[in-house]
């Protein structure tokens, strides 16, 4: 995982986080998903 792509995510989580709970969950589990494949 590159530096970007970890700064992108943090932003990602951050905006999930602001949007609602639940989706914040959901995409939470999927991002950790993609950071374990990629």
């Amino acid at each position: 995982m590159t530096i970007s792509t970890a700064q992108k995510n943090l932003r990602y989580k951050q905006n999930v986080r602001q949007k609602c709970m639940v989706c914040q969950d959901v995409n939470s589990k999927n991002a950790q998903h993609r950071g374990n494949v990629t």
